[in-house]
C-alpha cells in the first residue's frame, strides 16, 4: 500500500520510504531477492526479471503487488510518481501479469 509519508519514531517497522535511500531501485530489488529466497527460491529470478524489465514506476508497482501485503511504501502523494505507480498497479492487476502474490500465501514473518 502506498501511503502519505509520515515521520515514524521508535521501533523499526516494515515501512519503505521511497523518497529516501530505500526508494533506490537497487535497494528494492535487493529486498525482493531476500524475501523471495525465504518464500520460494525457485521463483527469485522470475520476480527480479519482471521488476527489472521496465521503468521505475512499474518496478515499484510490481514490488507493491508482490510484497505490498507485508510492507508499506511511503511516498509524498502530491508527487507524480505516486499517481504513476497507482496507475501501473491497476494496469498490472487488470492484465493479471503477476508472478507471485504473497497475499494469498499468508506470509508475514519475513526477515528484513
Amino acid at each position: 500500500m502506498i501511503t502519505k509519508k509520515v515521520q515514524v519514531f521508535g521501533v523499526a517497522s516494515r515501512k519503505i520510504d521511497l523518497t529516501g535511500p530505500q526508494g533506490n531501485a537497487f535497494y528494492l530489488l535487493s529486498l525482493a531477492s531476500r524475501w523471495m529466497k525465504q518464500i520460494n527460491p525457485e521463483r527469485v529470478d522470475d520476480v527480479l526479471n519482471q521488476m527489472k524489465s521496465t521503468t521505475y514506476p512499474k518496478l515499484v508497482a510490481y514490488f507493491e503487488i508482490h510484497f505490498g501485503s507485508i510492507c508499506e511504501l511511503e511516498l509524498e502523494m502530491e508527487e507524480g510518481l505516486a499517481h504513476e505507480v497507482q496507475e501501473e498497479v491497476e494496469k498490472i492487476r487488470d492484465t493479471k501479469d503477476v508472478i507471485w502474490d504473497l497475499k494469498t500465501l499468508g506470509f508475514d514473518d519475513l526477515e528484513n
